[in-house]
């Protein structure tokens, strides 16, 4: 059973975050002190049920250039995309409701596309890249982590890092006019876990 007075406190709370937002670039922001402690006391003990089922993250193999032959590799981190009746439900209503917000920060109408919980294991790294282009927002929430590596992103000549803090992250914005490389600052020594909100 979802409960509506979270999922209501989430929305102002995500709402005076993006309101608060300190601005980088005009493709990104910093975000501080975006869920209340119900959601993340409720996503901690959310991650700690052994009952949830993670799902391995593939992708293809970027060493094999010919589309029909590369292989697909797993990944070393888990994700959830949705649970009905559970936080990430919560959330994700949290954050759709957001939607008219964000459209007016990028000057143009968006689709929410959802929201993905992540779990990156020991080991996992990911190198300069740029998001996939469909994608026109999206906002990654710091959760929880140890020694966790926050996000480098190339900011005109210089390198910005978003440090990892726990309910702190940032909006990156992509559109027609340019969009800002960005990497994983080093490879994870420990469970590090965020949520990913994507809007197209």
């Amino acid at each position: 059973m979802i409960i509506n007075e979270l999922i209501k406190n989430s929305a102002i709370s995500i709402n005076e975050s993006l309101k608060n937002k300190k601005q980088i670039h005009s493709f990104l922001f910093e975000l501080t002190d975006i869920l209340p402690n119900s959601a993340l006391t409720k996503l901690k003990n959310y991650i700690e049920d052994e009952d949830n089922k993670w799902e391995i993250f593939e992708s293809y193999d970027p060493n094999y250039k010919n589309l029909l032959t590369r292989k697909i590799r797993k990944q070393k981190r888990k994700k959830i995309t949705s649970h009905d009746d559970s936080i990430i439900e919560e959330l994700q209503l949290a954050l759709k409701s957001q939607t008219q917000v964000i459209s007016d920060i990028v000057g143009e109408n968006l689709d929410f596309m959802g929201a993905t919980l992540w779990q990156d294991l020991e080991g996992f790294d990911l190198a300069w890249h740029t998001d996939n282009k469909i994608l026109k927002a999206t906002l990654q929430i710091y959760l929880f982590g140890v020694n966790a590596p926050g996000t480098l992103f190339k900011v005109d000549d210089t390198e910005h890092e978003v440090v990892f803090e726990s309910n702190h992250g940032y909006l990156s914005v992509q559109n027609t006019s340019g969009k800002l490389q960005h990497k994983i600052k080093h490879t994870v020594t420990d469970k590090r876990y965020s949520l990913f909100v994507m809007w197209s």
